[in-house]
């Protein structure tokens, strides 16, 4: 786990750090950078978010099947259904 998000969780659950001067005592102990420290106290979550590389990057990207290649697949499908002949004798 990052130790940003150590920290994080450490300021959550421990409700003696309410004020600022707390939290910046707080944060001269952990093993976090500088600029991390400094976006905490801001409280700047995008200055943060940057400085944590190991957070993944999630991208989506929505298909849509165009609606003219429907019905072309549907008439092919038809098209290839073997005939079934019975007989009656």
């Amino acid at each position: 786990m990052s130790k940003v998000i150590k920290v994080l969780e450490k300021m959550a659950s421990d409700a003696s750090l309410i004020s600022k001067a707390d939290v910046s005592t707080m944060l001269i102990d952990t093993e976090i950078t500088e600029r991390q420290k400094l976006a905490i106290e801001a409280r700047d979550l995008d200055t943060l978010t940057e400085t944590i590389h190991d957070l993944p990057i999630i991208k989506c990207i929505p298909i849509v099947p165009a609606e003219d290649d429907d019905e072309a697949d549907s008439e092919k499908e038809t098209q290839q259904e073997p005939k079934v002949k019975i007989k009656v004798v």
